[in-house]
């Protein structure tokens, strides 16, 4: 389904990013408030919410609250550790 896909797609970029520069430590990712898949998605690839930033972007004119999401290259070491023993 296309949440799945999703998740497959973001889970695939993140693992090829923290291979392709290995001393990159973090990703991040943003989503508007209101935009619940997309936080989903996020949560389901392994990001973690940090938090929102306040009027963070301009979206039709508008100031915009997002949700900042990041993914440690630790929490991509632990995703495969916990599988391997599975």
């Amino acid at each position: 389904t296309g949440a799945k896909g999703s998740t497959r797609a973001v889970k695939m970029v993140s693992n090829t990013t923290f291979d392709e520069w290995p001393h990159l430590e973090r990703l991040e990712a943003f989503s508007e408030v209101d935009n619940l898949a997309s936080q989903k998605v996020l949560l389901r690839s392994g990001f973690k919410k940090e938090g929102v930033l306040r009027k963070y972007s301009i979206i039709q004119e508008k100031a915009t609250d997002v949700v900042i999401f990041s993914l440690l290259f630790t929490d991509i070491e632990r995703q495969i550790q916990i599988r391997a023993k599975l």
